[in-house]
């Protein structure tokens, strides 16, 4: 209940949570974010009076001198309610297309059509998944003296074929996107500009002016520039209108762009900059160019936090920035990482041939870790996909703040930055340096109530506490509840969106649980008459004896393949003693082994129409690998370069839990004698200090 609070027309208004903002072009710092759906102070007004009136044909209308459109939003910290109202109002989020959720790649770059050519088919023998191929500027023709931006005929002396080129990005499984931006007109280049004089009157310059406050402009564009493009095989657009003093014009653009997209029955994707009215509607987001630097990371998941505030979840940043900077093989690393783990994972750089995006052009060990995360990212689409359907469908964010349930967070600088990932991930993003000392990168998170497993290495974290850890480069904060069902495509399928044939289900023990998969063909609105599916995954969990269920697939099941593989893989669990599967009542054969820490059962080709049950039994089979500090420590105490016979006596002094930190401080100093040199003996004292604050 909320104490008695009056309001008054004009009331000032102290604090406000943030919502959004335009845009983080060429900006080290986070800017400052316009008002969001929640403040501390209970009332949050938003003034919509200067905004324009559309009818559903994308006609504008003036609104009368002097009206007011104002909306009083009195929620208090009730996130969940405000955004399930402010949605009602305003719209529910955009339902984009699935192939959005893969690795994007972008250049600003005069690309011939071999060199598109040898590029990807480089990443696919790789076996790196891309699943989008944007053209920046230099795709079409421009005159240079009259537009940089303005172009909308593919330049032959680049691109020779264009819809034989794209035919075979298609082929590989690649959407293929352009940018436009007609902010300056349409000139007498273009191959269809002699169509479009018919039509519309040109300016004194003899080109045709912008203006898509007139219908018949606005009619043109799109039918004589933007379909012949989509004829060609183009999927979506790139609309970089960045005029951003000109909100009105920048969403009366997306707006038109997204329902002539939809024109055909398939869902519209448009990424564009914000105009700041309902951008949850538009997806998606483009935030501009942003500077190659660890000081833009150390903002960003704060950045994509608080969109969350009015109601938006799909921003999209250039990984590891776009502009300036010093290429930096940790940035790259840790910027893969965080795309890994947001909305959208969208490379991208201006001209200049040193700029290094592509994995294969750093040192072995970057590549390969970076390798290893994006073929993570499309292995998570199936999690990802169900999750923006629940965004779409239910108006849950895909970034929800830990603030919203977690709300001391908000003020405090060091867990302010960790979100929820879905209905059941929790990431704490690492956006510093590594300390050059112990070569790690230290993090401190907030566990949430419960039982939370890390992603990748199953360590177990009691939870309502707070944990200090040391980060390899290789590795990330990534947390899963207990009894987490965690669907994701098997390692064969990487290189499509499509919903897999294979499905490899990680599946965390210490809850029974239950996820709905959900699938459709990823494209059109055929879902909204009821062509999609819904695979139901039970979990019942008992100690040494699990059962997993995957019942048969309830509604167009054709959508999907009529047999599937499967790969259950159970974490933190040794090898079962007994295990059984069947497929309804009928026992089936199956592989099972261990890997790491986790047993893994396979099953192959059942068909979807059928229950798949797999049982597995044992004596102490569940793995109860509790996170320990110890353990960190231990691990940098073998690493680092000092005398060997003297780790053992420093390893008694740092886990002796009978002595103080003084003590342990002041015995450290004394191995000075014995040979420990000044930097270690520092590597040690801070070691000390991190273990007493846990």
């Amino acid at each position: 209940m909320f104490s008695r609070k009056e309001w008054f027309y004009g009331q000032k208004e102290v604090k406000n949570y943030g919502g959004t903002t335009l845009s983080l072009d060429k900006t080290l710092k986070m800017p400052a974010l316009n008002k969001g759906l929640i403040s501390p102070d209970l009332f949050v007004v938003l003034d919509d009076s200067n905004s324009i009136l559309l009818d559903n044909d994308s006609n504008v209308y003036k609104r009368e001198n002097d009206s007011k459109d104002l909306y009083i939003l009195a929620y208090g910290n009730d996130f969940n309610e405000v955004l399930t109202d402010y949605f009602t109002l305003t719209g529910y989020p955009a339902f984009i297309p699935r192939y959005s959720l893969g690795n994007w790649w972008s250049r600003d770059m005069p690309y011939l059509d071999e060199h598109i050519a040898t590029l990807l088919n480089k990443f696919r023998n790789n076996n790196i998944p891309i699943s989008i191929f944007l053209f920046d500027n230099d795709w079409s023709l421009k005159d240079p003296k009259k537009s940089k931006t303005s172009g909308f005929t593919f330049n032959p002396k680049l691109i020779r074929d264009p819809a034989k080129l794209i035919e075979f990005i298609h082929s590989m499984n690649i959407r293929v996107g352009v940018k436009v931006n007609p902010k300056d007109g349409i000139f007498q280049h273009e191959a269809y500009f002699p169509n479009a004089r018919e039509y519309i009157q040109v300016n004194k310059q003899g080109f045709i002016d912008f203006n898509p406050f007139d219908a018949r402009f606005m009619d043109l564009y799109l039918k004589i520039f933007i379909h012949p493009l989509e004829n060609l095989g183009i999927d979506f657009f790139w609309n970089d209108y960045d005029i951003l003093e000109n909100r009105n014009t920048l969403f009366i653009l997306n707006d038109y762009m997204k329902k002539d997209l939809e024109r055909t029955g398939k869902r519209s994707l448009v990424l564009g900059r914000n105009a700041n009215y309902a951008p949850h509607r538009y997806p998606i987001l483009y935030s501009g160019h942003n500077e190659i630097s660890f000081e833009v990371l150390k903002f960003l998941p704060l950045y994509n936090i608080t969109a969350s505030n009015i109601g938006v979840s799909y921003w999209s940043h250039d990984v590891d920035g776009s502009v300036g900077g010093i290429e930096d093989d940790e940035l790259y690393i840790r910027s893969v990482q965080f795309g890994v783990f947001s909305p959208f994972l969208r490379f991208n750089t201006e001209f200049g041939t040193y700029y290094k995006r592509e994995p294969w052009r750093w040192d072995v060990v970057t590549n390969n870790i970076v390798s290893y995360y994006l073929r993570l990212r499309n292995q998570l689409i199936p999690y990802l996909y169900t999750e923006i359907y629940h965004y779409h469908k239910e108006g849950i964010p895909l970034i929800k703040p830990f603030y919203y349930d977690y709300p001391f967070v908000y003020d405090d600088p060091v867990y302010i930055n960790q979100y929820f990932f879905g209905s059941s991930m929790l990431i704490s993003p690492i956006v510093k340096t590594s300390d050059p000392l112990i070569d790690r990168t230290i993090q401190k998170f907030f566990i949430p109530d419960g039982v939370w497993y890390d992603f990748k290495t199953g360590k177990k974290f009691i939870g309502n506490k707070k944990y200090v850890s040391f980060y390899n480069i290789e590795d990330y904060p990534v947390f899963v509840k207990a009894g987490g069902i965690i669907p994701t495509a098997g390692i064969n399928d990487l290189m499509s969106t499509e919903p897999p044939k294979e499905l490899e289900i990680h599946v965390f023990p210490g809850n029974s649980n239950s996820y709905n998969l959900y699938e459709d063909d990823g494209l059109t609105n055929n879902y909204l008459k009821g062509s999609y599916c819904v695979t139901n995954i039970e979990y019942n969990y008992l100690a040494n004896n699990y059962t997993l269920i995957i019942r048969n697939v309830e509604g167009k099941s054709d959508l999907l393949f009529q047999k599937r593989n499967y790969k259950i893989r159970f974490r933190n669990t040794k090898m079962a003693t007994n295990v059984k599967v069947y497929s309804n009542d009928v026992e089936i054969p199956f592989t099972s082994y261990l890997m790491d820490a986790d047993f893994i059962v396979e099953v192959k080709e059942v068909p979807t129409s059928t229950q798949l049950m797999v049982n597995c039994q044992g004596s102490d089979i569940e793995i109860d690998a509790l996170m320990l500090i110890d353990n960190d420590i231990d691990s940098i105490l073998s690493d680092l370069k000092v005398p060997t016979n003297l780790k053992d006596t420093i390893a008694s002094i740092l886990y002796n839990k009978e002595t103080s930190t003084s003590k342990k401080r002041i015995a450290i100093k004394k191995l000075k004698k014995r040979g420990l040199d000044k930097r270690s003996i520092k590597i040690f004292l801070r070691l000390i200090e991190y273990m007493s604050e846990v």
